[in-house]
């Protein structure tokens, strides 16, 4: 859903969707406020684009439910963070925020399903916990905005209504958004989101690996080391 390209140095946000074939239409009708909602194939330009290192679990590590992180990595984990600042809420906030991508990557693997009851329940549930993603600055606005667009597509057949809800789902979006009104929080909420996502690949990373080498003082180390990478750049140095 949103990964980070760590062999370029460069953020990756992929928005599960084909950028040329829907950034022009959502973007426009963000940037617009026009409220009319694009139309978004969600099958067709909805490819499963997530990181390449999404952990696979097996039988003995398997979660207690879809997107969820085992009992051993959460404390795993929770030691590589517990010299942060608040280290077990930012642990809560990542692990969520796993769970939103794979529960994302969940919902475009449905798109063929014979009954869209599940399907939709799980849009709903997107729908309902997107903009705490956008208030963490996890994912941004025109982000946001276009997975919007693409879970209305899929929940609300009636184009009126489904052009109402998503005005609506813009607005609340907006209202929750990072300031970026002025050039400060504009730098401000770009680091935050760049080492956010730095974040969530290198735990998705540690969850990849087999158990022997999950070691969290490297993953402490490795954490230390993105987040230095970001805010000692001259783009977001203090």
């Amino acid at each position: 859903m949103i990964s980070y390209d760590r062999s370029s140095g460069s953020r990756t946000a992929i928005v599960a969707v084909a950028v040329l074939a829907v950034a022009g239409a959502g973007a426009w009708w963000w940037m617009s406020g026009d409220a009319s909602a694009p139309h978004v194939d969600t099958a067709a330009s909805a490819p499963a684009v997530v990181s390449a290192s999404a952990p696979q679990l097996g039988a003995m590590d398997a979660p207690a439910g879809d997107g969820e992180m085992s009992a051993a990595d959460q404390a795993a984990i929770s030691q590589a963070m517990s010299k942060q600042p608040d280290g077990q809420k930012q642990l809560q906030r990542v692990t969520t925020f796993l769970k939103f991508q794979r529960d994302f990557e969940r919902w475009q693997g449905m798109q063929e399903a014979t009954d869209p009851a599940p399907r939709h329940a799980l849009a709903r549930h997107l729908m309902e916990i997107l903009p705490d993603r956008v208030s963490q600055a996890e994912v941004t606005l025109p982000e946001a905005t276009l997975i919007c667009a693409m879970l209305l597509n899929d929940l609300e057949p009636d184009e009126a209504a489904r052009n109402t809800k998503a005005e609506a789902c813009k607005q609340r979006l907006e209202s929750v958004s990072p300031r970026t009104d002025t050039e400060q929080g504009m730098r401000t909420a770009q680091c935050q989101t760049e080492y956010r996502r730095r974040e969530a690949a290198l735990v998705s990373e540690f969850q990849a690996r087999p158990a022997s080498q999950r070691d969290p003082q490297q993953l402490e180390a490795e954490l230390d080391k993105a987040k230095r990478a970001v805010y000692d750049s001259p783009t977001c140095g203090q």
